[in-house]
């Protein structure tokens, strides 16, 4: 792209590199880093006549979450009912 002065880099992400969500902190963290990376990246790359562009999806249904596609470990964190115990 420097050598042809033009080209166009597009990401994909998600729309919580935009908003935050409960229980999704690891994975918001990773999607507004993107949305920064990219942002921070088109006035350097700018003056080579390489332009950026974010995609953002929105919802969609998938199978990523269901019980035959995720193992969840064993919770391993005592909470102990009072301060005494």
């Amino acid at each position: 792209m420097r050598k042809q002065r033009s080209g166009l880099l597009v990401t994909i992400s998600s729309t919580a590199g935009i908003t935050g969500g409960m229980f999704c902190s690891a994975y918001t963290a990773a999607k507004f880093g993107i949305a920064g990376w990219l942002e921070s990246l088109a006035p350097e790359v700018a003056p080579f006549g390489i332009r950026t562009h974010g995609g953002r999806g929105g919802l969609f249904r998938t199978d990523l979450l269901s019980q035959g596609s995720t193992t969840y470990a064993a919770s391993s964190i005592y909470a102990a009912s009072s301060i005494d115990d």
